[in-house]
């Protein structure tokens, strides 16, 4: 009886926990932006511009790349963001072609 107690009470710490997380990074993000881009191919072209984005744009808390549906997702800390030149400028050094970029992106889940 006890082990389940000791147990229940575990899992009701860990679950409160993952909602305090959660509920941090929520406020912690702003914006979002999905630039649908040509060119991605492989591996390296996601780690060569989470390593960009990460790098050269303080404004970007993190990034999204899936090569199956050529998009990037950026993902700006609360009350940053960057203009569309620098996006597609940073994007285009890399070598990919930009499609299109959608401002406030409301995205489901991450890409894959």
């Amino acid at each position: 009886m006890i082990k389940k107690t000791l147990l229940l009470s575990l899992c009701a710490i860990f679950i409160n926990f993952s909602f305090a997380a959660e509920k941090a990074t929520e406020k912690k993000l702003g914006e979002t932006v999905l630039v649908n881009v040509k060119g991605l191919v492989c591996d390296f072209c996601a780690v060569g511009l989470k390593k960009t984005f990460g790098k050269k744009t303080p404004e970007v808390n993190s990034i999204d790349v899936s090569l199956k549906e050529q998009k990037i997702i950026l993902y700006f800390e609360k009350d940053k963001t960057l203009a569309d030149e620098k996006i597609t400028k940073l994007i285009k050094d890399n070598g990919y072609n930009i499609v299109s970029i959608v401002r406030n992106y409301k995205a489901e889940k991450s890409v894959e």
